[in-house]
C-alpha cells in the first residue's frame, strides 16, 4: 500500500466537511478515510455515468435500425394485448 498525498485547498476542506452530509463515512473519521470514501465515492458515481452513456448509446444503435425499431413495436403491441405490458 502506498500513500497519495493531496493539497489542501477550500474546496477540498468543503468536500471533508460535507462527507458525513453525503452518507459515505461518519462524521468522526479522519480526514484521510473522508478523502478515501469521497474518491470511491467519485469513482462509483463515474462508472454509473459511463454505464448510463453505454446505453443510451446502444438505445441510440437500436433506434437507427428501422428493422429492429418495427420488431420493437410488433413485439410491444404483442406485448400488450397479452397483458404483459
Amino acid at each position: 500500500m502506498s500513500r497519495i498525498y493531496a493539497t489542501r485547498t477550500p474546496e477540498l476542506d468543503e468536500a471533508l466537511a460535507h462527507a458525513e452530509d453525503a452518507t459515505i463515512v461518519n462524521a468522526d473519521a479522519p480526514d484521510s478515510k473522508k478523502l478515501h470514501s469521497w474518491a470511491l465515492y467519485g469513482y462509483r458515481r463515474w462508472l454509473e455515468d459511463q454505464r448510463r452513456e453505454a446505453k443510451i448509446r446502444a438505445y441510440e444503435a437500436i433506434g437507427q435500425d428501422d428493422q429492429h425499431l418495427d420488431d420493437v413495436r410488433r413485439f410491444s403491441d404483442l406485448a400488450v394485448e397479452a397483458g404483459l405490458l
